[in-house]
Formats: C-alpha cells, structure tokens, sequence
C-alpha cells in the first residue's frame, strides 16, 4: 500500500513537473512569436517615419527656405504689432499653394514662431496668432533656443503629431521657427501598407495631453479601453480610431489588455513589449511600441494586434501535451512524437518570420558583432551580391560598395560612430545617407538604419535616389533659366550676395555689368519668337565665352542679362572684359532667316568704390545701362557715386565722357 501511494506521488509529481515544464516552454515560445511581430511593427513604424521625414525636409529646403519668404519673416521679428496682420496675410498668400500641396501629400500643420515663441501664423487656424508657446510646445523652445532642428511627437493646444521644427536663420540672424506635421493616420498608411494583416491604434499618455491641450480642445480626446493612463483621438475626426474601435478584434482583446498586470505595469513604466494572447481558441499578438516625445519623455504608444496562428498551433499542442503526459512517461516512443512535432511547430513559426524578414520591402541583413553577415533577405541579395564574389563580412561589403577609399573611410566611420552612439544610449541606430554601388555597377543613394539586437544588428538599406533626383531636377528648374541654362534672378541674388561678402573679406574689387539688347524686339516682331530665342540663347553662350573663371552671367529675363565679375585688380581688368562683350554681341549671327545683328547697352557699377548692399548695386546698374541707351547704344557707362551720376565710356565715344580712373588699391 506503501509502495503504491509512493508510486502514485511519484507519478503525481512527475506529471506536475511535466505540466509545469511544458508550460513555460509554451510561454517561452509564444513569447518568441510576439517579439517577431514586435520587431516587424518596429520596423514598418521606423520607416513610415523616415519617408516622411525625408519629404519635410526636402520641403523645407525648397518650398520655405526662400529668400522671398526669409525677407517677410525677418520684417516679422522686428516690426510693430499693427504691421504685424499685413506682414501675415502676405505671407499666408505667398506659401498657401505650397501649403495645399503639403496636406495633399499628407502633412497635416503648417506653423510660423517668432523667436520669442510667439505664434506668428498657423496655416490651418490663421486667426490664432500670438500665443505664446515655449511653456507647452517643448520643441519650439528648444529649435528656437539650440537653433537644431527638433523632431518627434508632441502634444500642441488643439491635436498631437509627429512634429519637425526647423529654426529659421539669414546671415546670421535668428528668423524664429517653422513647424510642418503630420498625423498618426499618414503613419497608419504606411504601416498598413507594410504590414496589412494587422490592425494598429495610436494610444496618447494622458498627463501630457491634459498639461498641453486646451480646455476646448479635450472633447477630440477619448479614454482608450486598454489603460487608463491612456487616451485616443475621438473617433469623430479620426479615420483611424473609429475603424479601430469597430473592430471585433479590438473590442475582444482590450478589456483582456486592461486587465493583465503585465500589460498595466510596462505601459506605466513606458516600456516596448509585446504579449501573445489567446481568445476563443485563435492566437493573438498585441505588440506596444513606446514612443517618446521630443525631450525624450513617454508620451504615447503605436499597438499593433495581429492574428497569430503560430500561438494557436503551439496552445493546442500543449494541451495534447497536457492531456497525453501520463502517456509520455510510460511511452517514450510518444514522448519523442510530440517533440518532433514541437519542432516542426517551431520551424513552420520561424518560416513564418523568415517569410516576412524575405519579402520585405527594404534591403535587410544581419550582422554579428565581429562583422561577419549572417544573414540577408531577398532584396538585398539582389542590389548588392557582387557575383561572383563571395561577400561575407562588412567590410567586404563596404569595399565594393564604395570603391573610393575616401568615401569609403567617411562613410564606415558615420557607421561605426552611429553604431556605437546606439549601443550606448540603447536606441535605433541613425540613418547615414550614403552612395553606394549595386551590383549591376549602377550607383544609388541609400538611406542606411538598423537596430541593435544584442550583439548583432539589422541592417535596413532605403532607396533614396529617385527623391534625391528629384530634388536635383527641382533645384535645377529653380536656379536655372530653362532657354539659355545659364543662372536666372533667383541665383544670380545668391552668387552677387557671395561675390560682395568675397570682396569685403579679401579687400578686392568687383563688377556689376548689367546688360540690355539693343535691336532685340525688332528681331522679334520681325522674325518671330523662336528666331528671338534662338538669338538669345547664341548671345547668352557667346557673353559666357567672355568671361573669367569664378565670374557669372545670368539671364533677368527677356533680353537683360547680368554679369558679375570678381577679383578685379583694376578697372582695366574689367574693360577688357566689357570690351569683348561689345565685341562678340555686335558680331552678326548667322541665321536661316539672314544674318542677325543686334548690339548690347552695359550699365556698370564698382565694388567697393560704389559700397551698397546686393540690390542697390543692381540698380545702380540698371540705371547706368539706361543712360548708355540714351547716349546712343553699343557702349557701356560707369555708375559715379560721388555724385549719383553716370559717365560715359567706350572707346570712340560720342560724348567724350570724362575718362574712367582705375580702380584704387
């Protein structure tokens, strides 16, 4: 009897320790399969965020940083608070294309600061002006303060978004800040296009929304059901709640999440987790991905809920565990079974995960901590497998990526450093933008991430030569005239603003030789437009062949040309020059239509004899090239600014100006 109660603790206990030990290999697996959902909404999160980063950018280069919009807001900091409404409606005129341009590409704000902090002007509520925002908008302050640019999540008076703040500056002045946003939805968008089996909410932190928002603003806001600590966007003016909150899923899985401890506690303590679930017999994964704001504090959460069949598959095999462990003990044939079929359970999860690292968008590989790849996804093979070498370590890679050794030097070093800095801070690391060659020898620009997965990293490689070309396309169109390719106003104020700063800092001289056809319209109406062009862009490549190294011709506008000429030692460096250019302009042009024969009337101002700012000096020309029109044409004048006038000077003159003095040392 003895023996047999023995036998039957024993058998007891056996089975207890069996249950037990299968148990938590089943939470040890599913916990596995959660963090390969993680890490996928991890990634798909990173690179919605880097699209459009990169987009805001280029935005702010072209679309704002413009010097017509850089004079409004430096008229802005200083004028007076009855200006102040004149000064906002013309700059509200001046940017609201490119403002609807930017919502329809999915940025939602587009928001002026004085460097005060003041709101100088909200495109999407323009009657909201001057409140001060350096106690609750943390980001202005700080672009305004540090003069960087400040990017992340922030909570304003009226909605939160994914903020990038530029401060604004002008030789060396503080024009305020500029802020252009965008809204969890766009993020959705991306994230869904990544990964569509899911469904993803955007969960607030309460504290910051309550400090921030204004108290006419908290309807927009409604408690979430996951924690109470936590708050969404009202399902009223987001898309992506009121689908979210429809969804059977979320509403069988949120009040599970609000009552598990665990959840409780690391949504409290900020942390990034995720947790499989079960429901009704179907695995789930609720992945949280923390997101902190721009001063680095906790401020919200994207969560993911995803179908997970894997969790399923391995709950049903720990109950025919459960129910065959008596069995496993007196059978081990069995025993052996179930662990073969354990796994398969776990290879079939891991192709699972393997399938989705293969058919990601991006280039992804893995590389250990001594530089060797052990692994890359599908993409990467096909930009970056140099056949038939045999690339197995970094290094490797790098040397045939970039075959400079220069460039090659700058861009392991931005790695290294990028690498280390998020080890040590135990972040993503940040993308190093870098031209790289593929292995159809073809260059492209890549944007260069990854995150560090113990002492490993995941290398992602993004696509950027299409928006770099772009952008080049677009500076292209916006500096250069589109007949005769040579700079138009907009450079010409750039490279004239360089020259006189070049001058003033070397004590040199220079010239502003402003241009005017003479005969050009008769051409025109006689011949018609295009035999005009054909003669502009002959005149503009004939005027450019006069010219020195380091000297620039630009094209006003129909037939006014600029030149600007550096480094001048004396005024006979610059005759000769106007010389050759009376010379090569009056020079007929041959033309199916007969020969073309026009001449050129040049205005011309000294630097620093005539010491004015850039514009003035182009007037001063201007008015010189009219004088040289009425005292008969083909000749250039002399700006005086001893006296406001304008002398006469070309060889065999009419007037008999008095005589140009050389340019004094």
């Amino acid at each position: 009897m003895r023996a047999t109660l023995t036998f039957v603790a024993l058998l007891a206990m056996t089975i207890l320790l069996a249950g037990l030990s299968l148990h938590t290999q089943y939470q040890s697996e599913t916990r596995l399969v959660a963090g390969q959902y993680l890490k996928a909404l991890k990634v798909a999160y990173l690179a919605s965020i880097e699209t459009y980063e990169l987009d805001v950018a280029t935005r702010f280069r072209l679309q704002i940083h413009r010097p017509e919009v850089l004079a409004l807001l430096d008229r802005a900091r200083t004028t007076t608070a009855a200006d102040l409404p004149r000064l906002r409606g013309q700059l509200y005129r001046l940017l609201r294309p490119d403002y609807e341009d930017m919502r329809r590409a999915g940025l939602r704000q587009l928001h002026f600061h004085l460097p005060d902090g003041r709101s100088l002007l909200r495109f999407h509520r323009p009657e909201l002006v001057d409140d001060l925002l350096f106690d609750i908008r943390p980001s202005v302050r700080i672009a305004n303060a540090e003069r960087h640019l400040v990017r992340g999540l922030e909570t304003g008076r009226t909605l939160s978004g994914f903020r990038y703040v530029f401060p604004i500056e002008q030789d060396g002045r503080h024009l305020g800040s500029v802020e252009l946003s965008i809204s969890f939805e766009r993020i959705h968008e991306n994230i869904m296009r990544l990964l569509p089996e899911g469904e993803y909410a955007f969960l607030l932190h309460r504290p910051g929304i309550e400090a921030s928002i204004d108290a006419t603003q908290r309807e927009k806001y409604a408690d979430t059901n996951v924690h109470p600590d936590y708050l969404t966007e009202h399902p009223t003016i987001s898309r992506v709640t009121r689908d979210f909150i429809a969804s059977p899923t979320a509403r069988a899985l949120d009040p599970l999440l609000r009552q598990n401890e665990e959840v409780q506690s690391r949504m409290a303590a900020g942390e990034t987790f995720a947790l499989p679930l079960l429901h009704q017999g179907r695995g789930h994964v609720a992945a949280f991905v923390a997101i902190p704001d721009v001063e680095g504090r906790q401020s919200a959460y994207v969560v993911g809920y995803s179908e997970a069949t894997a969790i399923t598959d391995l709950h049903a095999a720990m109950l025919r565990q459960d129910a065959l462990a008596l069995l496993l003990i007196l059978l081990l044939a069995l025993a052996i079974w179930l662990t073969l079929r354990r796994g398969r359970l776990l290879r079939e999860s891991e192709q699972r995960f393997r399938h989705l690292f293969d058919t990601a968008p991006m280039p992804l590989c893995l590389v250990s901590g001594d530089g060797i790849i052990k692994d890359a996804n599908t993409r990467f093979d096909r930009l970056f497998r140099y056949a038939p070498l045999d690339i197995r370590t970094l290094a490797e890679w790098w040397q045939f990526a970039c075959p400079d050794p220069e460039r090659r030097q700058e861009a392991v070093l931005a790695w290294n450093t990028a690498l280390q800095r998020a080890r040590a801070t135990s972040s993503d690391i940040e993308p190093i933008e870098q031209r790289v060659r593929c292995r159809d020898g073809c260059e492209c620009s890549m944007l260069i991430s990854g995150t560090p997965i113990g002492d490993e990293t995941l290398m992602t490689f993004f696509d950027i030569t299409e928006r770099r070309e772009y952008e080049q396309r677009l500076e292209r169109i916006a500096h250069y005239d589109p007949l005769t390719g040579i700079p138009n106003r907009s450079l010409l104020g750039d490279r004239l603003h360089q020259a006189v700063a070049h001058a003033r800092r070397r004590g040199s001289s220079m010239a502003l030789c402003y241009l005017d056809l003479d005969g050009f319209k008769e051409i025109n109406d006689t011949h018609g437009h295009a035999t005009g062009d054909d003669l502009l862009v002959e005149i503009a490549r004939r005027l450019k062949e006069c010219l020195r190294e380091g000297d620039t011709l630009a094209r006003l506008g129909g037939d006014e040309f600029v030149a600007v000429l550096v480094d001048l030692e004396d005024f006979a460096d610059c005759e000769r020059v106007l010389r050759r250019m009376l010379q090569v302009v009056e020079t007929p042009v041959p033309h199916a239509n007969g020969a073309l024969r026009v001449s050129v009337s040049i205005g011309v101002t000294l630097f620093p004899g005539d010491d004015a700012d850039p514009d003035t000096l182009l007037r001063h020309g201007d008015q010189a090239m009219y004088e040289a029109k009425r005292a008969g044409r083909n000749r250039y004048h002399l700006f005086d600014p001893a006296r406001e006038g304008l002398n006469p000077s070309h060889p065999g003159a009419a007037d008999g100006g008095r005589p140009i003095k050389p340019i004094e040392e």
